[in-house]
């Protein structure tokens, strides 16, 4: 399997390009990479993703399958995750317990 990892130039995304070997004989392995094996791999390699922007999925089952696979993945900007931590506030919980009573209704007799 060769693996090409790119990042765009104001690293803000990342282009994985995968390609499979093809299986020559009944004994080689068969693989199949689809888009949540490549996040899992590149948040391995400590990339911090937001979201696919294109996928794809690769297999070596026969010659015919789709051998070789290209997927873009959004970067987390700092921006974003500084807003969220601004924005985001420790809720605070009342010791007190305020009931209201309602008033009991008189029976009719």
């Amino acid at each position: 399997m060769k693996k090409e990892i790119i990042l765009n130039e104001n690293k803000t995304e990342v282009t994985v390009c995968l390609s499979l070997t093809k299986r020559h004989m009944a004994r080689d392995p068969r693989m199949t990479i689809t888009t949540r094996m490549v996040k899992t791999m590149l948040e391995n390699d400590t990339f911090k993703l937001d979201k696919c922007l294109l996928y794809d999925t690769i297999n070596n089952d026969n010659e015919n399958s789709k051998h070789d696979g290209r997927w873009v993945f959004s970067l987390v900007s700092e921006i974003k995750a500084a807003t969220k931590a601004v924005l985001s506030t420790p809720h605070t919980k009342s010791t007190g317990k305020v009931t209201t009573k309602s008033p009991r209704r008189k029976k009719e007799s």
